[in-house]
């Protein structure tokens, strides 16, 4: 007995798809993914396969038993966990897949890391940022930001502010969201603002042109989900005056407000 559709419902509805979301991540009508999950028909193994790299899931469980609630939920980490599996692998290597520890990629291991992104051990030597709490769900990496193409006049991302990340798929990037890509030609962080055979780029920093990665260049992408800045904006002098003059207006206000009440009385 295929438990395929069965489960193909349990990682959907747990990952909150609806059908259509999920036929579009494989290419496949919406008609077909209802079908395979009341068992009118099953997928072509391709499709099976690109399931179950795409969730992280062994294909054996995938047809074989029906999945839980837990099962579905670890699907992010189950590679990294099988990569570490290992008895003898290194404390650096256990803390780097902890909840509250993310490998950092500084500026000067951009070229390294497009070179050495899928390798663990290498993932597993990059210095760590710790956290109070966990940052987000499955798969999390820190970048420190290279250059001024984020930057704008009020404000916006500084050259050497590590942004927290989060993995995702390139055929989930959404329109408008900042994401960084890791390229086989380098590290780019940039809104995206348009996505077809070539994903376009705008920088923030309207001096900077908008650049073009085709998918088949991009190795990674990551989803920016929060950032760290030791940049501190000074307050200029127009500021201070401004807050100066409305606390002198305020002034004027309550004492006006305290000579009307004691003409009422």
């Amino acid at each position: 007995m295929s438990y395929i559709g069965k489960n193909i419902r349990k990682i959907r509805t747990v990952r909150k798809l609806s059908q259509a979301a999920f036929a579009k991540k494989f290419d496949l009508a919406r008609t077909s993914v209802g079908a395979y999950e009341e068992g009118r028909a099953d997928p072509k193994i391709d499709t099976i396969i690109q399931i179950a790299n795409h969730f992280g899931v062994a294909i054996g469980d995938l047809l074989t038993k029906e999945l839980t609630v837990n099962d579905v939920y670890h699907f992010d980490i189950f590679k990294e966990r099988k990569a570490l599996s290992s008895s003898v692998a290194s404390e650096k290597e256990k803390k780097v897949h902890t909840e509250k520890s993310i490998p950092l990629v500084k500026i000067k291991e951009y070229k390294d890391y497009c070179n050495k992104c899928k390798v663990m051990d290498y993932i597993s030597k990059l210095p760590i940022v710790e956290f109070p709490e966990r940052i987000s769900e499955g798969r999390v990496r820190a970048f420190e930001l290279k250059g001024s193409e984020m930057l704008m006049d009020s404000g916006g991302m500084y050259n050497g502010d590590i942004l927290i990340t989060k993995s995702v798929d390139i055929r989930d990037i959404e329109l408008n969201r900042v994401y960084v890509f890791v390229a086989n030609h380098g590290v780019f962080t940039r809104r995206v603002v348009s996505v077809d055979h070539l994903i376009s780029l705008k920088a923030d920093n309207i001096t900077y042109d908008t650049m073009e990665l085709g998918k088949n260049e991009v190795l990674e992408v990551w989803e920016l989900c929060g950032r760290y800045t030791t940049f501190f904006k000074k307050t200029k002098n127009i500021e201070y005056r401004v807050v100066q003059l409305e606390k002198q207006v305020q002034t004027l206000l309550d004492r006006l407000n305290n000579l009307n009440e004691k003409k009422e009385e």
